[in-house]
């Protein structure tokens, strides 16, 4: 039986040898061992340089003797028995880790998915007791699937899986009962919405029917013609409405917003380097101003008065601002709300 086997250099000129490389022996099976013929069955089988055998080339000799060629095979046994010593040892150490390693390394948390939903609330689905369990080893092993049968584990792999699935059906109810939950803070959400779609509805639908009305009553015929063939614009009747609504009004002068060509004008610098307008409610009122006020709620009782302050500046130090005070008078008549601003002193 051939055997494939390196000649070290260094090795031969040490034992004056003249040879090196690789090289196959002959060597007879009955003059070995059944674990040296055993081990060597297991070898590779190899043909380089037109060499060939079982591959014993990784331990190299001194010639390409018999004698080499056995303590070639002999000491890579050796090799594979320690190195399989060590890996038994490292199967050791892995069986104490997995004896000794608490409930939560053994346990892998994911989110709960039932009937495709979901978990997804992160204040929920962030506790354990919402999380779904997954059997995992509590490590990186080599030996995963050798660990999984050792009759050792066995014991605590059960006691791991019993703790899993009783979590897990806990689990399972919490998370159906959020979803239940959820389904019916949905359901009213919808519901609420419908409710506030309807009384849209209903409230456009009374806004057009108060439209129409007027139309009908108080619109000229232009506007009922045109009216009759869509031609009419909903803006024009709402500012013929408006008219009719400030019609106690009229001999009150309207308010005139400040323009920027104003504030320009005062501007010392003859230019306005950021214009800024700004409009609040007054906190205090004149008493001229409060006369007004009260005149307008007499003329119009059920309106709303607010008295306003408008500023206009320029964005430089030292120059004027513009400021005028208006009364902002909203009325709602029926379904539609009508505003306007008046002028409230010089």
């Amino acid at each position: 039986m051939k055997v494939h086997v390196y000649v070290n250099p260094s090795k031969a000129v040490a034992v004056g040898k003249n040879f090196h490389g690789h090289t196959s022996i002959d060597i007879d099976p009955e003059e070995l061992t059944q674990e040296e013929r055993t081990f060597l069955a297991s070898c590779s089988w190899v043909s380089k340089n037109e060499k060939y055998g079982f591959d014993l080339a990784a331990h190299d000799v001194a010639d390409n003797s018999k004698e080499s060629a056995i303590e070639a095979l002999r000491a890579l046994m050796e090799k594979a028995r320690v190195k399989k010593e060590e890996k038994e040892q490292q199967y050791e150490t892995e069986i104490e880790k997995c004896l000794n390693a608490p409930l939560e390394k053994w346990v892998d948390r994911r989110r709960f998915s039932i009937d495709g939903r979901t978990m997804w609330d992160d204040a929920l689905s962030r506790s354990k007791d919402y999380m779904k369990w997954e059997f995992t080893m509590p490590g990186y092993f080599n030996n995963r699937e050798r660990l999984l049968q050792d009759p050792r584990l066995q014991s605590k792999i059960t006691e791991i899986k019993t703790k899993i699935n009783a979590h897990n059906a806990v689990a399972h109810s919490l998370v159906l009962t959020e979803f239940d939950r959820e389904n019916v803070i949905k359901a009213e959400r919808e519901a609420l919405n419908k409710q506030r779609e309807q009384v849209k509805t209903e409230k456009a639908m009374r806004r057009q029917d108060q439209i129409e009305r007027w139309i009908a009553e108080k619109g000229t015929d232009n506007q009922r013609k045109r009216h009759d063939l869509q031609l009419l614009p909903e803006n024009e009747v709402l500012d013929a409405m408006r008219d009719e609504a400030f019609a106690v009004l009229n001999d009150f002068p309207r308010y005139d917003k400040i323009t920027k060509r104003e504030v320009e004008a005062v501007c010392q610098h003859n230019y306005a380097d950021d214009v800024d307008f700004e409009v609040t409610d007054a906190k205090f009122a004149t008493a001229d101003e409060f006369n007004l006020m009260e005149q307008f709620q007499q003329l119009i009782p059920n309106a709303i008065i607010v008295l306003r302050r408008h500023r206009g500046t320029c964005g430089h130090e030292g120059c004027d601002i513009i400021e005028r005070a208006s009364l902002h008078v909203s009325i709602t008549v029926r379904e539609i709300e009508f505003t306007r601003e008046y002028a409230c002193g010089e």
